[in-house]
């Protein structure tokens, strides 16, 4: 599994100088070549678990069947200028990554992200995923029974920047043994204690 710090945008917005040429002499060629067409990746997917580690993506995708020497993956947030994860190609026998997001990203941001397979100087298309970041969720709940009133104190921090409101529930097990019922209590204020 690899893992990377998914760096601080950078880089221009516009092609390079000689990039138009470049264009134009594959186009007149015919993109550069026959034969069999080096496949990306396959079920390239992005998932995260906020409930354990809200700065933490997981990609995952089936291996290329066939020759390969490795793996790029790159990120973008607005889906048109990517910057490149990895500095050296993604082992080829790598079915996945971990990719450590920055605080910075807003919550709510959907960030595009693409993998190719690389054989010598040849690249395959691109395999693209989408993820949403969600809305960072409450941290540190603590809750303190106090026996005098028969109630029960709690706290939490809400580090969230867009949240306008906290649910709060309480799931208990039924006294027959059955499954476990959940009841809302309270919808509240992001900053508020109960």
């Amino acid at each position: 599994m690899y893992n990377f710090n998914m760096p601080s945008p950078t880089g221009s917005r516009f092609l390079p100088a000689w990039a138009p040429a470049l264009l134009l002499l594959l186009w007149a060629c015919g993109g550069g070549g026959g034969g069999a067409r080096l496949q990306p990746p396959g079920q390239f997917t992005v998932t995260s678990n906020p409930a354990t580690d809200f700065d933490t993506l997981f990609f995952s995708w089936q291996p290329v069947s066939g020759q390969v020497d490795g793996y790029n993956l790159q990120a973008s947030l607005d889906g048109e200028i990517f910057q490149s994860l990895n500095s050296t190609l993604i082992p080829r026998d790598s079915v996945g990554a971990t990719l450590n997001l920055y605080a910075s990203v807003p919550e709510l941001t959907t960030l595009v992200f693409r993998v190719d397979s690389v054989l010598g100087s040849t690249t395959s298309d691109w395999a693209k995923a989408t993820y949403q970041r969600g809305i960072r969720p409450p941290e540190s709940l603590f809750a303190l029974q106090v026996a005098a009133y028969s109630r029960i104190h709690l706290a939490w921090s809400s580090r969230s920047l867009v949240a306008d409101r906290l649910t709060l529930k309480r799931t208990a097990r039924s006294a027959s043994g059955g499954p476990p019922v959940s009841t809302t209590l309270a919808m509240l204020a992001p900053s508020a204690t109960s």
